[in-house]
């Protein structure tokens, strides 16, 4: 008793002061994933059970006692876990049994969370989950020390929140931090391990992308192949990326990490690629020297590995440099498999290959430099053609019948213009291609004399052509290419400068040089070549020794200075012997010739410079070689390209013979009926006298594809197997073996592309519209060809390496260039497959409210083939910003919230419908005091939709906004005071407003009690503070130019949104703000010293004079009048009231308009200007009630206003809110003197006033609280319990969720239900029959008086019946209110014995034989008495005991028939023995009645014939049912018809008649007997079952 007295102590305490005090001390407190289980000391309160009411969910303890301590255990797994979160309370029970809920629980009383796993979270912050248990238990954010609050990003009081997973708002960092619990539990954890995922370079700097590196330098350290990078050389740093200085000439290969925050990440290979950039190109059937020019073109390490590839060709003869590799490519013969245009070019150094693309094409000219030789004009450049292809351009003209010469190698082109070339564009056409364009001018030329000086140099005479005039006073000069410049001195032939020869002194030198000759403001090009040795004859000694005789005095200095090389060359490799491998003496040079070489032409090479030596013919068979030897004269310019010429024609002929052959075998076609390949076999099908395909061999690959063939009458059939490992090698060169029906065999040859099958498409091709690299599958791919052709003529050429074993020519991997719409390969055998693209597809949307940008793929960029769908309405296309193949933008606004779908149908195929929707977006949001709540008002975009009757949720933070109204661009809500307890969220709620489901994703934070001031009137001379937040008269500080105003009088509102007080001097033109609670409101500029007062202050709101004094006028402004002027710009003049001479203090009077509500006005007077405000007068609510149907009454004189009120501009406030009319039958009634509102069961006792034109008047207190008028303390039970109603005044459903009835005996609560206004209903399921004493709690208060329960006593209502009472027996008794603990039984007076409870409802026991001694019984023709007694108490009834009296005919045969039927006997034996059971029935049971109809009606005065119709079995039967229905109702008229049986009429004369006695037959029934068709008995029945009887026709 102590501890429930203080339980209502301390609730009552609760709240009246806001506390809660109880608190359990548990001694420990473990959590697991398992179970929560609290230990505390046996004489302890304890938890009995967790609410969290967000959820409607309880966590309940089962708890165990031992000797000291009692263990509580709550069963915990994942699924419960996850609702272990939102507000929660507890209910404590006391070792008593006594209880209470909804209790506060302190943070110390919640278990220790479980952290499962690593909590990393990343540097940059964001949304980062958290796993494991009790990790929000009792708390709405997580706190890292010392105070930095960690948010959810879902509510914590919405039910779908994952708190086992929960996701948070983590603001980033860098370095170990520790997260504190209340209960002080602390975990320490440290950021996500930093990754790189990607390096770049430009070769200036290195950028690495990745993730979780700290944004301090101080806190990281870089690496480059293990070598600390200084911190000089970090450019810059943040989460996701960091950028270092670093550059890096050679192709290498780097490995990069970093150490962020003391955690290292993973060490990521960069590659410095080889870059090749630009490429010259050679003749195809030439082949020749290429050059690429680029960066990072050689490596570091010696005998480093390079190769370079064109395409499938690989070049030999690799030279390289940083910026340049030279090497030679073969000559390519022209074939089916034509790849001369756009070869990828792939460079790998040390394995590191290029990634950029540079492509190379055959036989493209170009034209690097031009001289003029001799006055000649000669072109310097790559496949320049020959003389016979290559046609001469000059500014776009064609010339004609031109002599051109050019070398071997394409790379001179020499002719003599008929006119000299001034200043002209020329470019030479090669085979239909075209060449660069090149600028030249040849109007001033050189002439050199001789041609070819000594190599020890020598004078040579220089003749200039053309010279200016202005230029001959000066003197040329000659300047070789490294800037070496030799003087020219005059040799005084001629007075003609215009062509004038000039001598120079040529140094030492040798092999070709170019040259320019400059006088004056001109210049021209041109070259000079040394001297070549003369070879006079050349021998071949034993087939090894090659030993040249002439005079090379001149050169044995060239030789000791590595000038003098021999080159072996075929035209396809040209390879240099060094020079120590050359024995050069005076007269003769040797060297061993080396069959290796396999060359067909050997020259000596002077500074590069070729010359000649000797012409090898191999025989076919023996390989002997055959030298020529050519006796070499001095060459002469004119005639090297006819040398070459020359040459080239030596070299064809030996190969004449074996070129007709293969011409021969290539112009026989094939003579093929049908091919046909699957994916399993190659099937040719051949003429059986034709020759046929017996093998395909792969060159590139070094692989073969065999035919096995079969003949039959007329064809061969030749099968090549195929499975997928060998269609892969399908590809690159392709030659044949050829098969004649004499089984002559020959190989080595092409083939037509109509001999190969058609390709075999797996899949679609759908590739994107933007191009790239795009994979089509199947097999016979490229067997060929190196490239695929869509119609008309438009190339796709294959990534990767045609000639490489590992293409793979299944998965084929095509450089589409893209585009939009159907298109068509076609093979070489004339195959076509028609394709399209990639069905568009819409990933994501987005919206700056201007336009819609939709971002995805497959997109065609020609606005033509595109049209965009917005909730299925095509968007004009003029609304279309742009398009391109992963992004197009439209024009779209959209001022509401909602959400559409946006799709395309791009190229005649539809994409995906996407959703997107248009958030409401929050922007401002005000502040209110926490303890107070408030009007929250919300500025933004899309507020509201156009949808009617929209949800609108606003939650900021935990807490939910209540009547809400918004619009487009405001939402405006009420916050209900908040009470500051433990988990204090007062800063940075987030702000979520939801309408219709969508939810604003931008970030808007709320802090509770931010002081703002937003703007300042100076009512009555004071100053008027009108803001958000402004604190409290004791709280507040003023600051005036930052000083703190002292000793102030404030006055500052309820809501605290207005601040008054009276400067002690008038504020001039200064900075004002406030503090409130170390909270700094903003700086506002202040002017006090011109202001007003009126008289009244409150004009009536019909319109009233109102007289305003200004103080401080201007004296320049006495002439003028001031003018009133309100916010909507209605300006009212005023009238000098002339009531004095002193105008700087002055009264004028002003008509002041009909109105209501508080209006900011300024005053002015001329360049005077004072803002104050004019306040309508406001009703006064005198008194309110609350009628008996539930209406708030409410008194005053309110005639004024009614009309506002109809208007929409008086509104009732009450309960922390406007009150609305939205109840059908109970509406809001405003009238002159009252005015009356439907109390709601959301309603507390609250303030109440009215709100008119947004002011608010004087409020009134309005007491609703719930009362208590009566209550039965001393109801009656019957045996099931019972219901106990509370009777009063105000009850609303929280008051029913607060009041319970606790009975002592069961220590259980029965809780109550809310029945109306004014009563509520506890059901009490408590079994009798001991009386009860129960403890009532009405609304959360325990009430002094005990409610006393009793029990009714037992009531009886029948039983069955005795057959024979000389003998006795058992009688079922039936009735209710029966109990266990039967104290006795009278029949009359006589004791029943063997008494059995049934149940409830009914008793049994042995009644005695009637012997005629026994005077305790009467006798058995009349009622008994039955008396029952439980607990003291009785009740009983008078009930017929027997059937009849007795006989003699019937004693000795109803001996076994002591039991018959009172009135509506039941079976009570329960079936325990058969006989009993039979016997114990009520005639309904016993005899299984076979009912047809019964239709009883009676009326008891008028006595109007009851009609039964019925069968029956027997006679006795009718008889006993007869006699009940008599001594029930007296007279009756009884009529039985459908007889059937003569038993039957037997029957009805024994019934009752009117006048008492037997009823006589009718006529009618008599004769029924006499007929002879009515059978004399009823057949004997078999029982029915109740089954059967339920089943029986009623009529």
């Amino acid at each position: 008793m102590k501890f429930l007295f203080l339980f209502l102590f301390v609730f009552l305490i609760s709240k009246i002061d806001g506390i809660i005090i109880p608190h359990p001390n548990a001694i420990n407190i473990k959590g697991t994933n398992e179970s929560l289980v609290y230990t505390y000391d046996i004489n302890d309160i304890f938890f009995s059970k967790f609410s969290f009411t967000d959820l409607n969910h309880d966590l309940p303890f089962t708890c165990e006692n031992s000797s000291s301590v009692r263990i509580c255990t709550a069963d915990i797994d994942e699924e419960i876990a996850k609702k272990l979160h939102g507000s929660v309370l507890s209910c404590l029970m006391d070792f008593e049994g006594s209880g209470i809920c909804s209790i506060g629980i302190y943070g110390t009383d919640f278990p220790n969370p479980i952290i499962q796993g690593e909590f990393k979270p990343p540097t940059k912050g964001g949304h980062t989950i958290i796993k494991g248990y009790y990790l929000v238990l009792g708390i709405y954010y997580l706190t890292i020390l010392p105070n930095i609050p960690v948010y959810p990003v879902d509510h914590l009081s919405l039910a779908s929140t994952d708190v086992i997973n929960l996701i948070l708002d983590y603001e980033g960092g860098c370095g170990e931090r520790t997260l504190q619990w209340p209960n002080g539990f602390k975990y320490s954890f440290n950021h996500s391990n930093p990754i790189i995922d990607k390096i770049s370079s430009d070769n200036s700097s290195l950028v690495a992308i990745g993730s979780n590196y700290c944004s301090n330098s101080n806190d990281v350290n870089i690496f480059i192949d293990g070598a600390q990078v200084d911190k000089i050389n970090l450019i810059s740093i943040d989460h996701e990326l960091f950028e270092v200085r670093y550059t890096q000439q050679y192709c290498k290969s780097i490995y990069v990490n970093i150490v962020s925050g003391g955690l290292e990440s993973n060490k990521i290979k960069f590659e410095f690629k080889p870059l090749p950039l630009k490429i010259n190109s050679i003749p195809k059937v030439k082949g020749g020297l290429i050059t690429i020019t680029g960066e990072r073109l050689s490596s570091q390490i010696n005998n480093s590995l390079i190769i370079v590839k064109i395409g499938k060709h690989q070049c030999k003869n690799i030279i390289s440099s940083q910026n340049e590799i030279t090497c030679n490519l073969d000559p390519v013969q022209t074939g089916a498999n034509d790849d001369s245009n756009g070869l990828h070019v792939n460079v790998s150094i040390n394995g590191i290959v290029n990634d950029n693309i540079l492509l190379f094409s055959f036989d493209e000219p170009f034209i690097y430099d031009f001289i003029l030789p001799q006055g000649e004009v000669k072109l310097i450049g790559d496949c320049l053609g020959t003389n016979e292809s290559t046609q001469i351009y000059i500014d776009d003209i064609q010339q004609l019948n031109l002599t051109i010469n050019i070398n071997d190698k394409q790379t001179t082109l020499l002719f003599t213009p008929f006119n000299q070339i001034k200043n002209s564009k020329l470019y030479i056409i090669v085979n239909d291609k075209k060449s660069n364009v090149f600028q030249v001018d040849s109007s001033f030329f050189v002439k050199l004399s001789p041609l070819s000086p000594s190599v020890l140099g020598e004078t040579v005479n220089i003749t200039l052509y053309n010279v200016n005039i202005l230029n001959d006073n000066n003197l040329p000069t000659l300047t070789f290419i490294d800037n070496t410049t030799i003087q020219g001195i005059d040799n005084l032939n001629s007075n003609e400068y215009s062509n004038h020869t000039y001598s120079f002194e040529i140094p030492i030198g040798c092999g070709r040089n170019g040259i320019s000759i400059s006088i004056g403001n001109q210049t021209t090009h041109s070259e000079l070549y040394y001297e070549l040795p003369i070879i006079t004859s050349c021998s071949i000694d034993n087939y090894q020794i090659i030993r040249c005789f002439g005079n090379f005095t001149n050169y044995l200095n060239f030789y000791e200075n590595d000038k003098i090389n021999i080159l072996f060359s075929n035209s396809i490799d040209e390879i240099y012997l060094p020079t120590n491998s050359i024995d050069f003496k005076i007269d003769s040079f040797s060297f061993q010739l080396n069959k290796k070489y396999k060359t067909n032409q050997v020259y000596l090479s002077v500074c590069n410079e070729l010359l000649p030596i000797i012409n090898i013919e191999y025989n076919s068979t023996v390989q002997t070689p055959q030298p020529t030897i050519i006796n070499t004269l001095k060459p002469h310019l004119n005639s090297s390209s006819e040398q070459e010429i020359k040459q080239n024609k030596t070299n064809s002929n030996s190969f004449s013979s074996n070129e007709n052959i293969l011409n021969k075998q290539k112009n026989e076609k094939i003579p093929t009926i049908n091919i046909k390949g699957t994916n399993e076999s190659l099937v040719y099908t051949y003429d059986i006298n034709g020759i046929f395909f017996s093998k395909f061999s792969f060159t590139d690959l070094n692989n073969d594809l065999p035919f096995t063939c079969e003949n039959s009458s007329s064809v061969r059939i030749c099968t090549a197997d195929i499975d997928e490992e060998i269609a892969k090698k399908l590809h690159g060169s392709v030659l044949s073996c050829l098969m004649d029906v004499d089984g002559s065999n020959v190989c080595s040859i092409g083939i037509y592309g109509t001999d190969f099958p058609n390709p075999i498409i797996q899949g679609e091709f759908k590739p994107p519209t933007k191009g790239g690299h795009t994979i089509i599958k199947g097999y016979y791919l490229v067997l060929g060809i190196s490239f695929y052709s869509i119609i008309p003529n438009t190339k796709v050429f294959f990534v990767g390496n045609i000639g490489d074993e590992l293409f793979d020519a299944t998965n084929l991997i095509l450089d589409y260039k893209g585009g939009c719409g159907e298109k068509t390969f076609q093979w070489p055998n004339g195959f076509k497959y028609s394709f399209n693209h990639s069905n568009p597809i819409i990933d994501k949307i987005s919206s700056d409210n201007s336009s819609l940008v939709a971002i995805g793929s497959n997109f065609c960029s020609n606005s033509n083939d595109v049209n965009i769908f917005i909730d299925g309405a095509q968007v004009d296309k003029i609304n279309l910003i742009s398009i391109d193949h992963e992004l197009f933008e439209v024009r779209y606004t959209q001022q509401y919230c909602k959400s559409i779908y946006v799709n395309i149908v791009s190229g005649g195929l539809e994409s995906n419908k996407i959703k997107f929707e248009f958030k409401p977006l929050p922007l401002k949001i005000n502040s209110i005091p926490k303890v107070k709540g408030g009007l929250i008002t919300i500025t933004g975009e899309r507020l509201s939709s156009q949808i009617n009757n929209s949800l609108v949720i606003v939650k900021i933070g935990k807490h939910q906004c209540k009547n809400i109204i918004s619009s487009q661009n405001e939402i405006t809500c009420n916050l209900d005071p908040i009470q500051t307890g433990a988990n204090d969220d007062s800063n940075g709620l987030h702000v979520n407003v939801s309408i219709n489901g969508i939810v604003n994703d931008n970030i808007l934070l709320f802090s509770f009690d931010v002081p703002f001031i937003y703007d300042f009137i100076l009512p009555q001379g004071e100053v008027k503070l009108i803001g958000d937040c402004l604190g409290t008269n004791e709280s507040t500080q003023i600051y005036i130019d930052d000083i703190q105003q002292l000793n102030l009088t404030i006055n500052i509102n309820d809501k605290q949104t207005t601040l008054l007080f009276t400067p002690f001097n008038q504020i001039k033109n200064s900075k004002l703000y406030i503090i409130v609670n170390d909270k700094k409101s903003n700086v506002f500029q202040i002017d006090s010293s011109f202001f007003v007062k009126l008289s009244p202050l409150s004009p009536s709101v019909l319109g009233q004079t109102v007289n305003i004094t200004l103080y401080n006028v201007n004296v320049l402004n006495r002439s003028s009048l001031p003018t009133l002027t309100y916010m909507d710009n209605t300006i009212i003049q005023g009238i000098d009231n002339s009531n004095s001479n002193e105008y700087s203090t002055h009264t004028y009077s002003f008509k002041i308009p009909i109105g209501c509500g508080r209006n900011r006005v300024l005053v002015s007077i001329e360049n005077k200007t004072s803002p104050t405000e004019l306040c309508y007068q406001l009703p006064e609510v005198k008194s309110c009630s609350i009628s008996a149907d539930q209406m708030i009454r409410c008194m005053g004189n309110f005639t004024n206003y009614v009309s506002y009120y109809e208007s929409g501009d008086v509104k009732i406030q009450f309960s922390n809110g406007i009150v609305v009319d939205d109840i059908q039958n109970k509406k809001i009634i405003f009238e002159s003197s009252f005015f009356l509102f439907p109390l709601k069961p959301e309603y507390g006792s609250s303030e109440l006033s009215l709100i008119v034109c947004d002011d608010q008047s004087a409020s009134l207190k309005v007491d609703i609280s719930p009362s208590l008028t009566q209550i039965n303390y001393y109801p009656v039970f019957n045996s099931t319990g019972g219901q106990i109603i509370i009777n009063g005044e105000n009850f609303i459903p929280n008051t029913c969720d607060n009041s319970s009835i606790y009975c002592i005996s069961n220590q259980q609560i029965y809780n109550c239900s809310f029945v109306n206004y004014t009563s509520i209903s506890c059901d009490i399921e408590l079994v009798g029959p001991f009386d009860q004493i129960c403890q009532i709690k009405f609304n959360g208060i325990k009430q002094n008086k005990n409610i006393s329960i009793s029990y009714s006593p037992p009531m009886v209502l029948n039983s069955t019946m005795i057959s024979n009472s000389s003998i006795g027996g058992n009688i079922t008794i039936f009735g209710n209110e029966f109990y266990d603990q039967i104290d006795e039984i009278l029949i009359g007076k006589s004791s029943c014995s063997n008494i059995t409870f049934i149940n409830s409802t009914s008793i049994s026991c042995f009644v005695g034989p009637f012997n005629g001694n026994n005077s305790q019984l009467p006798p058995p023709q009349q009622q008994q008495y039955v008396n029952v007694t439980i607990n003291g108490k009785s009740g009983g009834s008078y009930l017929m005991i027997y059937v009849e009296s007795p006989n003699k005919g019937d004693l000795g045969n109803q001996s076994s028939e002591n039991n018959k039927n009172n009135n509506n006997g039941k079976n009570i034996n329960g079936g325990s023995n058969k006989d009993d059971a039979g016997e114990n029935k009520s005639i309904f049971e016993k005899n299984k009645w076979i009912i047809a109809v019964i239709v009883l009606g009676f009326f008891i005065i008028t006595g109007i014939p009851l009609f039964l119709l019925y069968v029956y079995r027997d006679k006795r039967t009718i008889r006993q049912l007869i006699n009940r229905i008599r001594n029930k109702v007296g007279d009756l008229k009884i009529e039985l018809k459908h007889y059937k049986y003569k038993s039957d009429l037997d029957m009805l004369r024994g019934l009752p008649g009117n006048g008492g006695g037997e009823r006589p037959l009718t006529t009618e029934e008599q004769e029924a007997s006499s007929s002879s068709t009515l059978p004399p008995e009823r057949p004997p029945q078999i029982p029915l079952s109740e089954n059967q009887i339920g089943k029986l026709p009623m009529k």
